[in-house]
């Protein structure tokens, strides 16, 4: 039996690897590095709102493996229609989430790095 946070690290694993080398992967990444940051300055509503509203896929394509780590494929409605408290327990893990996407974007550039050495 596998924790939450396992669950959450082998679904960003694995949609992280799977966006690497697309012709996205720059926009995601950057996304990657500055999403959990976004989510906690100006919460999940306004987060999720700014990304489905860019014309950039990067965002578009982080908000939903957000979404898709939380297990929750309709995070935007889930947010828009939660009692505060629900809100901020969505709040939390979706910036869990996102951190976990982070972390593999984080290791993938590395990677990337070295075997260009």
């Amino acid at each position: 039996m596998s924790t939450r946070q396992q669950r959450r690290a082998e679904a960003a694993h694995r949609l992280v690897t799977s966006r690497v080398g697309t012709p996205d992967w720059d926009k995601y990444r950057t996304f990657c590095m500055k999403g959990p940051t976004l989510l906690l300055q100006s919460g999940t509503m306004q987060t999720i709102a700014f990304c489905e509203s860019r014309d950039d896929k990067g965002a578009q394509l982080w908000i939903g493996d957000v979404a898709e780590v939380m297990g929750d494929r309709q995070l935007a409605k889930t947010a828009r229609t939660a009692p505060l408290p629900k809100y901020l327990a969505l709040s939390r893990d979706a910036i869990e989430a996102a951190t976990w996407l982070r972390s593999y974007a984080m290791a993938a550039r590395a990677e990337a790095r070295s075997e260009a050495k």
